[in-house]
């Protein structure tokens, strides 16, 4: 009876040494949709848990555990919540990291384009008003535009960065 944890990157394995620890291991769920959300909870990539498949006790909250008999078992309808994952399956607002990255990227492009849009009407309106000449128009909108590019570079820079150290 195989005994080695399906939790990402965890090496417990059912031995006497980890029992003596006190670390229980608990079988997947026979529902089918209880099952589908422990599998999705692992984040492992094409997992689909077998009927000899574990997850230990370390991946679950104290308050999930029924240990009021002999046997340690698990509440109805837990779910494990408790593991190690690595920077890019980590999640931000319930969102992965890297779906989090692509859409601050995609909002800072829009946000630009916004901006840029508003302080060029700004100033056309204030050129057609002779509230301003020429020459201040073309400096005011060097200055937004270098602090815009200054904004959305900071975002682009991260994202670069996320990139290149775990893709």
């Amino acid at each position: 009876m195989p005994g080695l944890c399906s939790a990402y990157s965890c090496s417990n394995e059912r031995t006497v040494n980890n029992r003596n620890r006190g670390i229980t291991f608990h079988k997947f769920p026979k529902d089918k949709d209880v099952r589908k959300k422990w599998e999705v909870a692992l984040r492992r990539g094409g997992f689909t848990a077998s009927d000899y498949s574990v997850v230990c006790s370390q991946h679950f909250k104290q308050a999930d555990f029924d240990r009021t008999g002999q046997i340690v078992r698990l509440r109805d309808g837990v779910i494990p919540s408790l593991f190690r994952f690595p920077v890019h399956l980590q999640k931000v607002g319930g969102l992965s990291l890297d779906y989090y990255l692509a859409q601050e990227k995609k909002n800072a492009m829009s946000r630009e384009k916004r901006a840029k849009t508003t302080v060029k009407g700004l100033l056309g309106d204030l050129r057609e008003n002779n509230l301003i000449n020429e020459e201040l128009s073309e400096k005011l909108f060097c200055f937004c535009w270098n602090y815009l590019v200054f904004s959305v570079f900071q975002v682009l820079h991260v994202s670069k960065w996320y990139d290149t150290k775990y893709m």
